[in-house]
């Protein structure tokens, strides 16, 4: 059904072909990008590869497929692969406490497993709710010495295994769990075992500098309209989302993880593997990936995210697809972008949004505040209607109700959405925000 779906599409030129195309090209220039790159493959086969806009204001310099971008948290699906594959391997357990092979960080709960890590269910705070790791981040020249100070001592939120929360720390252990491993730092180490096999050749540990070839700039809005956006340190984010690469690079890396050139096939079952809390909740994220389906398909994904950057990765496994967007220009809703291109080639109409009204009783049996674990939301009634405010930075603003307690983000409906249940102890909020579901309770 795909191969026909994307022959429709792609196979001939014509209308359809170039509807998609300019519908593409609208999208770049209606979020006010910069630049844009977009790679989609059926199977094997690229179908479809553009470059939209500029990698810097200043040169000029035409996008195209394979313009380097920053990845930010798309990352971590490599680093979970690399350690997956290490398990495979027998060197190391993804079940072993962490303190096992990193004595040293004593601090952290000795319950701690490896799985715990990959899957975000270890309750380390995510660090981009410390001021002082937002401050390193923002200083080139401060140290990775600094930043591992600073890691073990984070606070948990929970004990280990019982809740989901995303923290970019779990990340940033286990490339110090790979660098001792390897005796190599680990964009050495991934670059040994899958870069360089793959060709792969774009993929790399970012530099800060802004004058590399083939490399986009990035950028956010200011008061004046776009800016350079600031450079970061990234070492400080090793392993959480450090990495760069091209969109044409980054769809063969899914496509070829998916047909087994990368793991044993024994190993790509454990990657994807959800896990079960102990309260019954079934986890949407396994090492690196959002599983989300997307109408009755299977998906995973991720997007990544730094200041100047924006991304999204999807690979449809069942039906041989993959969709890659990057920008460079940060806080982009990417995985709307994605959806709304999945959505044409699978001939999907979009969802609708209608808001639908709701008595003021019932917005009020909603509110109050739901701990994610690293942060706190709350839900409030404002002139009729429900709003949301979280810590930066997260979304806030007021929500629109859409029916079955379920309410969406008046201005990014496809992006943010919340649905409301009861429990047997209490009320749980279900969010749906970068491509992942997080969980609430209050």
């Amino acid at each position: 059904m795909l191969g026909l779906t994307l022959g429709l599409l792609f196979a001939t030129a014509g209308a359809v072909d170039s509807t998609f195309a300019a519908r593409v090209e609208a999208i770049a220039a209606d979020r006010e990008l910069p630049g844009m790159a977009v790679v989609v493959m059926d199977g094997d086969r690229v179908v479809y590869a553009e470059g939209f806009g500029v990698t810097d204001l200043e040169s000029g310099t035409p996008i195209t497929p394979d313009t380097v971008f920053q990845l930010a948290s798309i990352g971590k699906q490599f680093l979970a692969a690399l350690v997956v594959d290490l398990a495979d391997a027998g060197r190391l357990s993804l079940d072993a406490p962490l303190r096992r092979y990193l004595p040293d960080f004593d601090r952290l709960p000795a319950e701690l497993r490896l799985h715990d890590l990959l899957d975000h269910t270890s309750g380390i705070r995510d660090p981009l709710f410390e001021p002082e790791f937002v401050a390193g981040i923002m200083d080139p020249d401060r140290s990775s010495a600094e930043m591992l100070g600073l890691l073990r001592r984070l606070p948990s939120d929970f004990p280990p295994g019982t809740h989901w929360s995303y923290s970019s720390a779990n990340y940033l252990l286990l490339a110090q769990l790979v660098e001792w491993m390897t005796g190599m730092p680990y964009e050495q180490a991934l670059e040994e075992r899958f870069f360089e096999p793959l060709g792969l050749t774009s993929l790399h540990h970012c530099s800060s500098r802004t004058d590399l070839p083939e490399t986009a700039r990035g950028y956010q809005i200011g008061p004046d309209g776009l800016e350079p956006a600031p450079l970061l340190n990234m070492d400080w984010l090793r392993g959480g989302g450090a990495l760069c690469g091209s969109a044409r690079d980054l769809a063969r890396w899914l496509r070829a993880l998916a047909n087994g050139e990368v793991l044993s096939e024994r190993a790509v079952e454990r990657l994807w593997q959800r896990r079960t809390l102990a309260d019954g909740t079934r986890l949407d994220y396994a090492n690196g990936f959002s599983l989300i389906p997307f109408g009755e398909r299977a998906k995973f994904g991720h997007l990544g995210s730094n200041r100047g950057f924006s991304a999204s990765a999807a690979l449809y496994p069942y039906d041989e697809l993959v969709i890659v967007v990057l920008g460079n220009l940060g806080d982009v809703a990417m995985d709307a972008v994605e959806r709304e291109l999945a959505r044409r080639i699978f001939l999907k109409p979009p969802p609708s949004y209608t808001e639908l009204p709701i008595a003021a009783i019932d917005i009020d049996a909603w509110t109050g505040d739901y701990d994610f674990g690293a942060f706190s939301a709350s839900f409030v009634r404002e002139d009729g209607a429900l709003h949301v405010r979280m810590p930066d930075p997260l979304p806030g603003g007021r929500l629109r109700h859409v029916g079955e307690r379920t309410f969406v983000d008046e201005t990014e409906p496809d992006v943010f959405r919340f649905r409301f249940e009861y429990r047997p102890h209490g009320r749980r909020v279900h969010m749906r925000f970068a491509g992942m579901h997080w969980y609430g309770d209050d």
